[in-house]
């Protein structure tokens, strides 16, 4: 009868012939050899055989299978830049595109008018939008670098805009003449009596100050006070119905030198003198004053028709402000002296 022994190795128990307790025996599980100490025979479940011993077979590696040539599709993730997707980026260089939307909410937010027109927006918005996008594409530069670039130019385009939205009109006027073009153009009054070129829109003066001759504040006038480094000058013309139409015209100008030399004490006067190749009676004088500015008026007649034109050109001595007076009072036609 055989006898139920634990293997003190791994705990399990085997059967061994009544002969061998007390000897050394070998565990058919772990295979350590342990006394044979007889235990109590579990009443449940008798104790399965130990199993059979496996032998092992080598077997060779299994071959690689064989797969068909067929390009392989890998689906590349987006570009980022330190993080951030590239398309971000390039949203952000398009946002100075939305500057010129200043033009149009600023004076329903703020209630007042930008002094520039809408091109200055467009062409800073389409300015900066250009930079952002070629720092975007830059290849040389790290993406932390290029995120920088773009936010930077944002920020100064939008700097920008806000500053020319709500600039004032005088500095703009300042900019506008110390940057800008002198455009001239020609001017014709309400009446289409005359045309005349002019560096700039004027401005019509109130009704009695005609110009510089007290004795012709009655005609109609316009004046521009046109500011710019080495051009700087104020420029009248006026016409209007002749006060004395009846008087020669040798009288008549001398009458108007006399008004002249009244009208400006401390200023010298100079002789009245007649400017040739004009279609008009005419005289100039020059009136000039201590510091250095001077005045140049001329006054022509047309007793025909009973009119009366005055130019006039005040500024300081130089030679673009001459060129510019010489051009504003060669260019003076009356209307039916026009081509």
């Amino acid at each position: 009868m055989s006898v139920v022994v634990r293997c003190t190795g791994c705990g399990g128990l085997a059967r061994v012939g009544p002969e061998a307790v007390g000897l050394l025996v070998v565990c058919p599980r772990c295979r350590d050899p342990f006394l044979a100490d007889p235990v109590p025979e579990p009443t449940a479940d008798p104790i399965p055989p130990p199993p059979p011993p496996v032998r092992a077979v080598p077997v060779a590696p299994p071959q690689p299978r064989r797969r068909r040539s067929t390009p392989e599709v890998h689906d590349h993730p987006p570009p980022t830049a330190g993080g951030v997707p590239f398309s971000v980026i390039i949203g952000l260089a398009l946002l100075p595109l939305a500057i010129p939307m200043l033009w149009l909410l600023g004076p329903v937010a703020a209630g007042t008018e930008p002094a520039l027109s809408l091109a200055t927006p467009v062409s800073l918005a389409v300015a900066a939008s250009t930079l952002c996008l070629a720092v975007a594409y830059t290849v040389d530069w790290t993406p932390v670098t290029r995120i920088k670039g773009v936010l930077t130019l944002l920020g100064l385009s939008v700097f920008a805009g806000l500053f020319l939205h709500f600039m004032k009109r005088d500095w703009a006027e300042w900019l506008q003449n110390a940057l800008g073009s002198n455009e001239w153009h020609w001017f014709v009054p309400d009446d289409g009596s005359y045309t005349v070129e002019l560096p700039d829109h004027p401005n019509r003066l109130p009704a009695g100050a005609g110009g510089p001759v007290p004795s012709l504040k009655q005609l109609t006038g316009y004046r521009l006070e046109f500011k710019k480094p080495k051009r700087s000058a104020a420029y009248t013309v006026a016409a209007g119905a002749d006060p004395d139409p009846g008087a020669g015209d040798a009288a008549w100008f001398a009458a108007v030198g006399q008004s002249l030399k009244g009208g400006w004490p401390g200023w010298e006067v100079s002789e009245a003198r007649p400017v040739g190749g004009m279609l008009l009676a005419n005289r100039e004088w020059d009136v000039t004053a201590k510091g250095g500015d001077r005045l140049v008026v001329r006054v022509l007649r047309d007793q025909a028709k009973g009119r009366v034109y005055l130019l006039a050109v005040e500024g300081r001595p130089g030679k673009a402000s001459a060129e510019d007076a010489a051009r504003f009072l060669n260019s003076f036609a009356p209307a039916d002296a026009r081509d």
